[in-house]
């Protein structure tokens, strides 16, 4: 039993280092891209939204980068970057490109704040005017209510309409009472929170 904890610790390592080995990489292509003077054109960029937006019909395509806790400018600049790399990838095909570890390790320690990503959430709300009822709505979810359903019923947040999903957000883009939902477990609700825009009940969907 211990052997397969230590087998899968070490597994997950090894997925970790390799993970962070094809950042790098890819760091180091699109800094020597630039250094080129290698770019992607606005039609280039363009033309690859269009044909991603192809195969994501009608709301399709809002859908894909909300699952993945993107705005659409960050989601912009991921493909350019994508684009770049390939681009570049292209253009030495017929050389042998090598990152060198040493190379490798000295850009991750002069550019470690480009590899640290903001923590995010993403959570439902229900937000109503009086206390009392905010009160009876908490003793309805814990006796089993479905979350989405009550909020579409009774909260008084735009975000009704989806069931009261705020999306992703990270620390401090929201009121300072919507950062108690990074102190939860994911699937559990909190207790009724006050705040200047009324009373507020939090369900913890995802971390990322």
């Amino acid at each position: 039993m211990e052997t397969d904890r230590e087998a899968k610790g070490t597994s997950l390592r090894d997925l970790k280092q390799a993970c962070l080995n094809q950042v790098i990489e890819r760091k180091i292509l699109l800094q020597e891209a630039r250094r080129l003077g290698i770019r992607v054109s606005q039609e280039e960029l363009s033309q690859a939204i269009f044909e991603i937006k192809m195969d994501y019909p009608g709301e399709g395509f809002g859908e894909k980068l909300n699952l993945k806790g993107m705005t659409l400018e960050e989601w912009k600049g991921r493909l350019e970057e994508k684009l770049l790399a390939e681009k570049m990838i292209r253009s030495t095909l017929h050389h042998r490109w090598e990152i060198d570890e040493k190379e490798a390790l000295q850009y991750y320690e002069t550019h470690r704040s480009s590899f640290q990503l903001n923590q995010k959430v993403r959570a439902r709300q229900i937000v109503v005017a009086d206390g009392e009822d905010a009160i009876q709505i908490l003793k309805r979810l814990k006796k089993g209510g479905n979350f989405e359903k009550v909020a579409a019923e009774k909260s008084l947040g735009p975000e009704k309409v989806n069931g009261g999903d705020l999306g992703y957000f990270s620390r401090g883009e929201k009121p300072t009472e919507f950062d108690r939902a990074f102190e939860m477990e994911v699937g559990t609700v909190s207790e009724v929170i006050k705040s200047p825009y009324g009373y507020h009940i939090f369900k913890l969907e995802e971390r990322i």
